[in-house]
């Protein structure tokens, strides 16, 4: 190994443990207040939570920077994220856009895009908004010296997907059944977002070394600017992180830490890490082109699956919910077209129950 090499991969090391400490001095773990406030909303028993955080690594002219991480705020996203829990909102099969005054937004079902300018003024479909009420909203207002950050809320259902472009410039797929609350603009100090379900995000990066933040309800995800996908549904127990590009540390609840590079792949159970390994990326994030893939799931889960993506129940009778499927499915076709080709490939009929579907062993 040339010298060179040596020596970089000592800096990473180094830059690795220094992270591990300084996260440590600032408490990275130490959320409880927040959470134990989310728990009673919910009157859940228990939720499990890990932190994730990561840091970008920049290479100019061959020096290594370290670009410090921040430490977090008592408060922010996860205070408003506590008080949405006693707001209900309309069920809709169409996405939805909440603003900060409360005003409920439904989008055309053909919209593709919301985005934001750098001064928080919207656009669905490149055309702006411009009713009185989305406008007065979209601006951070004044008290006094200091700016309230205002917070909007992006609700995708059953069946949809949408891609939302956050003010600093940073590019979120939002999938199927996925819920993400995020500021209309920036701090200048940090970029906290929340999701609950599945995204893939392409982080911005700026100038300044402003840290971006995923927050879900079992896991956070620190970076400076890189790609990955967040999987985390509150109905699941596994949570994945995919990482396409950049470079990630991951954390569980009893402190194991998981360094990440690209094309990897960490899973975690009820909040523990379970296993880490080497993926092709391009199969965890091919649902942005409304390709589901299997590759060796049950029946029982594939149901799961293609009831978030079609917005319909679908079921399967017990002697068949065990039979792994292998292929991918184009769920741009029409439904019936998918169906056909699942029963076909695994030897099963598909019959109609209510306004589902049922899959059973085909005699």
């Amino acid at each position: 190994m040339k010298q060179t090499d040596k020596q970089n991969d000592f800096m990473s090391e180094q830059l690795f443990v220094f992270l591990q400490n300084k996260e440590k001095e600032q408490h990275i773990f130490q959320k409880e207040e927040v959470w134990q406030r989310i728990i009673r909303s919910r009157r859940q028993a228990k939720i499990r939570r890990i932190s994730i955080w990561s840091t970008i690594a920049a290479m100019l002219s061959g020096v290594l920077f370290l670009l410090p991480i921040l430490k977090e705020s008592e408060t922010g996203i996860m205070d408003y994220v506590v008080n949405l829990q006693q707001e209900e909102v309309n069920v809709s099969d169409r996405v939805q856009l909440i603003t900060a005054s409360g005003t409920s937004i439904s989008l055309k079902k053909e919209s593709k895009n919301l985005a934001y300018d750098h001064q928080g003024l919207v656009y669905i479909d490149s055309e702006r908004l411009n009713a009185e009420e989305i406008t007065n909203t979209t601006i951070k207002e004044k008290n006094e010296d200091t700016e309230a950050i205002k917070y909007n809320r992006l609700l995708v259902p059953l069946g949809k997907h949408i891609r939302l472009t956050l003010s600093d410039g940073s590019v979120l797929d939002v999938n199927s059944g996925s819920e993400v609350i995020y500021p209309i603009t920036f701090s200048k100090e940090k970029r906290e977002i929340f999701v609950n379900g599945e995204i893939f995000i392409d982080v911005k990066s700026i100038e300044k070394t402003v840290p971006f933040i995923v927050h879900t309800s079992r896991c956070d995800v620190r970076v400076l600017g890189t790609a990955f996908n967040v999987r985390n549904y509150d109905s699941d127990l596994q949570t994945e992180v995919v990482l396409q590009r950049g470079l990630v540390e991951v954390a569980d609840k009893a402190k194991h830490i998981v360094r990440m590079i690209p094309n990897e792949r960490t899973v975690l159970v009820s909040g523990h890490y379970k296993d880490k390994s080497t993926v092709d990326v391009d199969k965890y994030i091919i649902w942005r082109e409304g390709i589901l893939l299997f590759e060796g799931e049950t029946v029982g889960m594939a149901t799961q699956r293609l009831h978030r993506f079609y917005g319909r129940p679908f079921y399967c009778s017990p002697e068949v919910q065990g039979i792994r499927l292998f292929g991918k499915l184009d769920i741009n076709e029409p439904l019936e077209d998918v169906l056909a080709v699942i029963s076909s490939a695994a030897g099963l009929r598909c019959e109609k129950k209510g306004d589902g579907y049922n899959f059973v062993r085909n005699p």
